[in-house]
């Protein structure tokens, strides 16, 4: 299930991003991946809301060209590797910045739209501070 499974990824995520100091410039980042795994768990344990937790998991995406780009610069030693690591970082900028044009306002119109349908009024709230 990919709800369960992005639990654990935002848990060592956020693990890893305190060890690096990357929270220190970035409060927003830090209440994202606080608030995120709260959400995904209490949708998972109360089998609620996943469907749409696991469509905004697509702007996600971007974490893949996050890490190979980190990869790739670890490992040039040529020009070549280097090029190819410039463009998937271009490619995945692209595909970040038009997911996220795109799902997140929707989502977050979705969820407005839909506030009277959440279980709790806390439940709403969790929704957009989690996006």
């Amino acid at each position: 299930h990919i709800v369960a499974f992005s639990v654990g990824y935002f848990i060592f995520d956020t693990i890893d991003m305190f060890r690096s100091d990357m929270f220190k410039n970035s409060l927003g980042m830090l209440i994202h991946h606080i608030v995120v795994p709260i959400c995904f768990t209490m949708a998972l344990i109360y089998d609620m809301y996943t469907p749409i937790l696991a469509f905004t998991l697509v702007v996600e995406v971007n974490s893949v060209g996050f890490h190979l780009r980190i990869i790739l610069n670890a490992l040039a030693n040529n020009s070549r590797t280097v090029q190819r690591a410039r463009l998937s970082v271009f490619v995945f900028t692209l595909l970040t910045w038009i997911l996220r044009v795109t799902i997140h306002p929707y989502v977050t119109w979705y969820v407005i739209e839909n506030r009277a349908k959440f279980f709790a009024f806390y439940h709403f709230v969790m929704a957009l501070l989690g996006m």
